[in-house]
């Protein structure tokens, strides 16, 4: 029973951070109606950063540093959050929208394959069609999106370096949960990622530069996107993925994640007013037979 319990809240701490996820970029959008992309992205995680050492100073026991430990861990920040915002940062400048959408929807398909080969989780042709069809229906939705779609080699490549980095980092908190306790991933991925893009805004456009963007926090609407995203979408999402991760497999987060796409286009059709067609609907209903099909076809092999 305790066991079961346990589960059933990791899927909780899973869906609630895809829900999570699925809003951030309706907050992203109107940030960046006063803020470059740069500035976004740091500010998100210098005050991710900055609730980290917070909860540490303040909550007894949060967080236990020793160097090993950091030794240990350091490289997951590598891969999330500097290689996964890095990489597709770079790649946006490169390609469009449509390519990005449609490579990121690969990346569940990626984590299954990756636990399949380093985690050896089990997967059969049911499940592995399921994956494909979530994967197909995302893909549709951001062709959806845009009706002309080109691809850019450069871009793609970093998309995919992107994808990978995202993959690999979900493969790799679920092994460490086994021996680190999550919270202690969640604090020193964010920390590194807080030190990461103060010290490449800085170098970028100044520190002064850096102290001018938070003038735009008098604007209520950018103050609490900021904080959203800084809280919310960086430090909580981080922290229920983690946690998930250390009691589901990672293929099932994976699977999971494909939901987010869904809770955006719903968000921005109903707080954006942004156009729901049938194209949506259809992709929509695409992706989540194939979550809901993954997820009751691995049930059932478990069982």
């Amino acid at each position: 029973m305790k066991d079961k319990n346990t589960r059933v809240k990791a899927y909780l701490a899973c869906l609630t951070q895809v829900v999570l996820v699925g809003f951030s970029l309706i907050f992203v959008k109107i940030a960046l109606k006063d803020l470059s992309p740069m500035e976004v992205l740091s500010q998100r995680f210098i005050l991710a950063g900055a609730l980290v050492v917070g909860l540490s100073l303040f909550r007894k026991g949060w967080t236990s540093w020793d160097l090993e430990k950091i030794r240990d861990l350091y490289y997951l920040a590598l891969l999330y959050p500097l290689g996964f915002f890095g990489f597709q940062t770079y790649a946006m400048t490169q390609s469009t929208a449509t390519e990005a959408g449609i490579l990121m929807a690969l990346a569940p398909l990626a984590t299954l394959v990756l636990a399949w080969i380093f985690l050896g989780e089990r997967i059969n042709k049911k499940q592995i069609f399921m994956m494909i069809l979530a994967s197909l229906g995302l893909v549709f939705l951001a062709l959806v999106n845009q009706k002309e779609a080109q691809f850019h080699l450069r871009g793609t490549f970093f998309l995919v370096l992107s994808l990978l980095a995202l993959a690999g980092y979900t493969i790799l908190v679920r092994k460490k949960t086994q021996d680190y306790s999550y919270r202690d991933i969640t604090d020193l991925v964010l920390l590194e990622g807080a030190v990461f893009f103060l010290v490449l805004i800085i170098f970028k456009e100044g520190a002064g530069a850096l102290a001018q963007s938070f003038y735009s926090w008098k604007d209520p609407k950018i103050a609490l996107s900021m904080a959203y995203l800084g809280f919310f979408s960086s430090y909580l999402t981080a922290l229920l993925n983690n946690y998930a991760l250390s009691y589901l497999k990672a293929s099932n987060v994976a699977a999971l994640s494909n939901l987010s796409p869904l809770i955006t286009s719903l968000a921005a059709s109903l707080f954006l007013g942004e156009v729901l067609s049938l194209g949506h609907i259809l992709a929509m209903g695409l992706t989540l037979l194939g979550v809901f099909g993954l997820n009751i076809f691995k049930n059932k092999a478990e069982n």
